[in-house]
């Protein structure tokens, strides 16, 4: 008879795990966005291509778009 096997994975990396508990940890070390502010937008489209966001942690990231000039 074929065993049922029970996974849990984390809905961020989707790494999985043997027990909800240790994939609701994973889940809770991920730094998730709050905001994110345009800074810079290219001249022939109507998107940023430089963006600035803030993570749960208070800490700025500044990500740029490379398929738009980044």
């Amino acid at each position: 008879m074929p065993l049922r096997i029970i996974k849990y994975r984390c809905k961020y990396c989707e790494r999985q795990y043997d027990s909800y508990a240790a994939a609701k940890i994973c889940e809770n070390k991920h730094l998730t966005p709050v905001s994110v502010k345009a800074e810079l937008y290219t001249v022939a489209a109507n998107y940023p291509y430089k963006v600035e966001v803030t993570l749960s942690n208070g800490e700025r990231r500044i990500y740029n778009a490379a398929d738009l000039g980044g």
